[in-house]
């Protein structure tokens, strides 16, 4: 990250900056989805038991979530940048 800020002091132009920050922050948030989208498996599973009425839990629903995880991070780190 220290690479951004040097570019955004010379001028750089921002194309180059947008792509270094949105690989910076997609980086941080490819590794968040690995972490947490098991464990949020694991956890919605065991409290979704405790039901009278049974729903089973789709892989589209976690990658609707991490689809938009995505989405957000690609607009935040272009805005900083």
């Amino acid at each position: 990250m220290k690479e951004f800020g040097i570019r955004k002091v010379l001028w750089s132009d921002d194309p180059a900056n947008c792509r270094i920050a949105h690989r910076y922050f997609l980086r941080i948030a490819i590794l968040a989805n690995i972490v947490a989208l098991p464990v949020s498996y694991c956890l919605m599973k065991e409290w979704l038991t405790g039901f009278a009425y049974k729903t089973e839990l789709s892989g589209l629903m976690f990658f609707e979530v991490a689809a938009i995880l995505f989405l957000l991070v690609i607009i935040s780190s272009g805005y900083s940048a």
